[in-house]
């Protein structure tokens, strides 16, 4: 196997390692996004009795941040990783001291310099390997993050505090199942009375399935 293959394999690799750290940090930022945005709305929607507003401009925030994060942070810059793998390589490895970029830049495969230069990166490589470069938790964390984001989310979901499970299911949900919302009523006591003209009787209200 040529040396050029081999520093082939070396790049490929380091680049997929680069885009998994990418994926891992914009997934984190997406849903700790996800989390308090839809959070913040389903308690707004609480304060001001549910009202249909809060839930489409809710709805829409939601989308609009889904679709930026998802755009800026994952998406442009896999893009520039496809385009500057070498240049990323250089960042994190200096003792390539501009030998990848030079390498990257040479396209035609029957350049004598171009299998003299991999075997030179060659032998630097070998004492950077990929996985010391790009450390395990550079992604895992990122990763844990996201994952205790959706676990909290799942729980507000499922056994929310109050009416934040049903304001939380009616903001993601509701535009496609309608009924996500609690039965709302308010029951007066004692109902029907009779009284004395003149006289006083104590009335109580009871609210469920909103805030007064």
């Amino acid at each position: 196997m040529t040396a050029s293959v081999e520093l082939d394999k070396y790049l490929i690799s380091f680049g997929r390692r680069l885009k998994q750290v990418c994926l891992a940090r914009g997934g984190a930022i997406l849903a700790v996004v996800f989390l308090i945005v839809g959070t913040g709305f389903a308690w707004y929607a609480i304060a001001t009795g549910f009202a249909g507003s809060v839930f489409i401009t809710g709805r829409l925030v939601l989308l609009a941040a889904i679709a930026a994060i998802i755009y800026l942070l994952i998406i442009k810059p896999l893009r520039r990783l496809d385009r500057n793998t070498a240049l990323e390589i250089e960042r994190r490895t200096p003792a390539f001291a501009g030998r990848m970029i030079t390498y990257r830049g040479m396209q035609d495969r029957k350049n004598p310099f171009r299998e003299l230069l991999a075997e030179d990166t060659l032998k630097i490589s070998a004492d950077h390997p990929v996985d010391q470069q790009i450390k395990h938790r550079e992604y895992t964390l990122p990763g844990a993050v996201a994952g205790g984001c959706v676990a909290v989310l799942l729980v507000l979901l499922i056994a929310g505090p109050g009416l934040l499970n049903y304001s939380l299911r009616n903001l993601l949900a509701g535009w496609a199942f309608p009924g996500m919302l609690p039965p709302q009523k308010v029951t007066v006591s004692p109902g029907n009375e009779l009284v004395r003209r003149g006289g006083n009787v104590r009335i109580s209200a009871s609210m469920s399935g909103f805030n007064p």
